[in-house]
């Protein structure tokens, strides 16, 4: 009996020893139950802006000033506990993304929990900058440079892209082609404010590309490696040499002292030419049988010189009859 009594004394000990715990104040200072408690709790989770959404691991998040720095987890969350509850700017850095923040107003409360969404730096995929001289009768040239490029958006927020050279003073936006998803411009030399395109090579061309959002980003930068002003002389057919079989294109080897490809072209004579026939060869090549169906009709023929950087030399026009015998 007095084992039993003695048991039921310690229990009830025990109960009123947790009952008056419970009833405690709360005195202390990181308690967030506690109503003098001014430390808090700043959570969140970065994810990408573009859809579908996903979390962001390993993007730096500074609080208080960058006194507070903290980094995300695979799953994108961040966290600061016990921080003082002082309004003020939460940034978020992380490579190939923009940089932001946000402005944090407590407005009395003890745990905020913020969703964010980063933007992705746009960037070239690829890039070709080059020039082209056109030949022409008697001996004139035309000249013009054409840039070429690709970029990957996976916001899909691009607005503008431009190039620019700002010892040119020079600016201007790309042509978007939808069909191929390419940026392109050509520029004439008084598009450049330039006399010769000699004045640009090696001379950097920056591309800066503008978002929905007015955010400008510049992504690279190219330049001109070559002008090829030598031509390629064509020895046949030219000066409306009439053929009654499919042409044999025959031209003077070309020398220039660097890497090239030839590419030949046959067009119809007309006030708007088509293109028939087109194909490229080696540099050792100096002659070609076309093997390929072309229509009876007046035609001319072009050959190309074309580099490694895709800079171009166009040769004069040589006209020919193909006059196909029916059998």
């Amino acid at each position: 009996m007095k084992t039993r009594y003695l048991a039921k004394l310690f229990l009830l000990v025990l109960s009123l020893i947790f009952i008056t715990n419970c009833e405690a104040p709360r005195n202390n200072p990181l308690d967030p139950q506690n109503e003098n408690n001014q430390l808090a709790q700043l959570t969140g989770t970065i994810q990408t802006e573009s859809i579908p959404h996903i979390p962001l691991p390993s993007v730096i998040v500074k609080w208080n000033s960058g006194r507070n720095i903290t980094t995300t987890n695979s799953e994108g969350i961040f966290f600061f506990g016990n921080i003082n509850r002082e309004d003020g700017w939460l940034h978020f850095e992380k490579e190939n993304y923009v940089d932001d923040s946000i402005f944090i107003r407590w407005n009395e409360e003890k745990q905020i929990n913020k969703l964010i969404s980063l933007n992705h730096r746009p960037f070239v995929d690829s890039i070709n900058f080059y020039s082209i001289v056109e030949h022409r009768y008697p001996s004139e040239k035309r000249y013009k440079a054409e840039i070429v490029l690709r970029i990957s958006d996976n916001d899909n927020d691009t607005d503008t892209v431009f190039v620019t050279n700002p010892t040119l003073s020079f600016s201007t936006s790309m042509d978007f082609n939808a069909a191929t998803k390419f940026f392109l411009k050509s520029l004439t030399l008084s598009d450049l404010g330039i006399e010769s395109l000699n004045e640009i090579i090696g001379r950097d061309f920056e591309i800066l590309v503008k978002d929905n959002s007015g955010r400008l980003f510049n992504i690279g930068r190219t330049n001109i490696k070559r002008v090829i002003n030598e031509e390629v002389q064509i020895i046949s057919p030219i000066n409306n040499d009439t053929l009654t079989s499919l042409p044999f294109l025959n031209w003077k080897r070309f020398l220039p002292g660097f890497k090239f490809t030839y590419l030949a072209q046959i067009y119809t004579n007309e006030i708007i030419p088509e293109l028939v026939w087109q194909k490229s060869f080696s540099s050792e090549e100096i002659q070609y049988q076309i093997d390929s169906h072309i229509e009876s009709g007046d035609y001319f023929w072009v050959i190309w010189c074309i580099d490694e950087f895709y800079n171009q030399s166009k040769s004069k026009p040589a006209s020919f009859v193909l006059n196909m015998e029916t059998p």
